[in-house]
């Protein structure tokens, strides 16, 4: 009829998958071990679409793929049908993870051919219930709105010129006045100091009434930082 045969043929592979040999060995196995017949239906589909694909279409080089035998290897596995989609993409979530992280080493975007068509309704929890990477380095989640988030902070921190006025803060045993911090960092332009300066402030520096000082999560920073050598590496 014209129509395609779900799990069957593969833009690259003209042959039988390899992934699904294995992953039909597997769903074999665990068939065996459950009583289920669903592989053996597999099987027959199997060699009955390939027999009709070779008589139809002899120059066709369809063959299983791999998503052909996750679903008896998820049925025999006891998964309701309506999660085999979600787990099928968990399995690849290290895949995918791998590639966030190459495209972050390489600076070079990685355009999925996917798109998004499920719900956008969903129900967000409020922002002093969230955790991320990087709470026990800022001793909390942000408790406010007026805090930028996480990623944010962290964006701050990658401006060297912060850095300076993290550590000039850091080697000082008593809050600096604004002239003297000044003086300490190789900043020229005092507007640009100024907005240095503005970003740190409530999150890693706090203005008293004899100077500045950096907060417990700017000593934490720093701490940190200095204990891995980072900022004595060279560039």
């Amino acid at each position: 009829e014209g129509e395609r045969f779900p799990g069957f043929g593969h833009p690259v592979y003209r042959v039988r998958d390899p992934r699904a040999a294995v992953l039909s060995a597997a769903a074999e196995q665990l068939a065996e071990q459950s009583g289920s017949d669903f592989h053996k239906t597999a099987r027959t589909f199997e060699e009955q679409a390939i027999e009709i694909l070779r008589s139809e279409r002899p120059d066709s080089h369809a063959r299983p793929t791999l998503e052909f035998y996750i679903a008896p290897l998820l049925h025999d596995a006891g998964i309701p049908s309506d999660l085999f989609a979600a787990t099928f993409a968990l399995g690849r979530l290290g895949g995918c993870l791998a590639h966030c992280l190459e495209q972050l080493d390489t600076d070079r975007l990685i355009r999925p051919s996917a798109r998004y068509v499920g719900s956008s309704a969903s129900a967000w929890p409020p922002l002093d219930q969230r955790h991320a990477v990087g709470d026990a380095l800022l001793g909390q989640p942000p408790q406010s709105s007026s805090l930028e988030s996480v990623s944010e902070t962290f964006a701050t921190l990658s401006e060297p010129n912060r850095l300076e006025i993290l550590l000039a803060l850091y080697g000082a045993d008593r809050p600096l006045p604004y002239s003297t911090l000044r003086d300490a960092i190789s900043i020229e332009d005092k507007g640009r100091f100024n907005y240095h300066l503005r970003q740190l402030r409530e999150s890693f520096v706090t203005e008293r009434g004899d100077g500045y000082t950096l907060t417990e999560a700017g000593q934490r920073v720093v701490d940190t930082l200095l204990a891995e050598d980072r900022l004595l590496r060279p560039s």
